[in-house]
């Protein structure tokens, strides 16, 4: 998180090196792509659904049981 707030900060003056303007695009590029497979969107939708469970499944812990 640290780096990326550094990143977002300086962001304007680093675009002005053109080796880290370039090398910056060909990250985006290979990101852009990976980010449009398949593959990608299926393992982000794994990702939500187990996210979910756990969410849901602290929250069901949480309460206690009744016992009649």
């Amino acid at each position: 998180m640290l780096v990326e707030r550094l990143f977002s900060l300086t962001r304007d003056k680093l675009m002005k090196i053109p080796a880290f303007a370039w090398a910056y695009g060909k990250f985006r590029e290979a990101k852009d792509w990976l980010e449009a497979t398949e593959a990608w969107r299926t393992i982000r939708s794994l990702s939500k659904a187990a996210r979910n469970y756990l969410t849901q499944m602290k929250i069901f812990r949480a309460v206690p049981f009744r016992q009649s």
